[in-house]
């Protein structure tokens, strides 16, 4: 990471902008504040857009409340079951999607998914 005391250099913002191409830079300035400028990958902001969106968060409260859940014990016993039972059956049977089966699991247990989420 490459300093830049603000104090004793004064970078113009595309020299800063270049040379955060190459690597991170620590700004600091005469009173100790420091700033770091480095490249943004689009993991980084599309990470920041979501924290910052009203909307997908309402979306996450609303998937965090639901109830029609499996946990992984749960989903691991009817997918073992579901393997012990249809290994012959399925032979013989049309392919299902996976989306038809998580459907006929959900339907087994007594609730129904939310697939258009």
């Amino acid at each position: 990471m490459k300093v830049i005391e603000l104090e004793k250099e004064a970078p113009q913002l595309l020299d800063l902008l270049r040379l955060a191409r190459q690597e991170p830079i620590l700004l600091v300035t005469a009173d100790g504040e420091a700033f770091v400028v480095s490249e943004a990958d689009d993991f980084d902001f599309e990470v920041e857009q979501l924290r910052s969106s009203v909307t997908f968060q309402r979306f996450l409260d609303a998937r965090s409340s639901e109830s029609d859940t499996l946990r992984i014990d749960e989903l691991e016993s009817l997918l073992d079951a579901e393997a012990d039972n249809t290994d012959s059956e399925r032979s013989n049977a049309p392919d299902e999607s996976p989306e038809m089966f998580a459907r006929s699991i959900f339907h087994r247990k007594g609730s129904s998914p939310d697939t258009n989420s």
